[in-house]
């Protein structure tokens, strides 16, 4: 039997959290969605879907990572998080979820 990799999507998350301290907002974020998912689908459930912060340019911008099998269930606790969050793009890899928020900030902007 072959082991293949886990497929991973990447999601780009719009919130309206003050920018002073950009990093400790974009983990007290990202455990405020592991916990409310946590809530919703179990903490087995939490863990399998392997939910990662990346680095993001802009300052009301995050992005996480999680496996593919878990989307429906992270894209549902976003859904159901307080205060409220906007998943603005899902893509496979990084390069191409950066190069859509770049075109969507282009548009936005005129």
């Amino acid at each position: 039997m072959l082991k293949r990799r886990a497929k991973r999507r990447y999601l780009a998350i719009l919130h309206s959290v003050h920018p002073h301290d950009n990093i400790r907002q974009d983990l007290s974020i990202l455990n405020s969605i592991t916990k409310r998912n946590s809530e919703l689908f179990g903490h087995i459930s939490t863990e399998l879907s392997s939910i990662r912060l990346i680095r993001s340019e802009q300052k009301n911008i995050i992005i996480i990572s999680c496996l593919l099998q878990h989307i429906d269930n992270i894209l549902s606790t976003i859904a159901l998080i307080d205060p409220p969050l906007i998943t603005i793009v899902i893509s496979g890899t990084l390069k191409k979820l950066r190069r859509h928020i770049q075109e969507i900030l282009e548009n936005a902007c005129l």
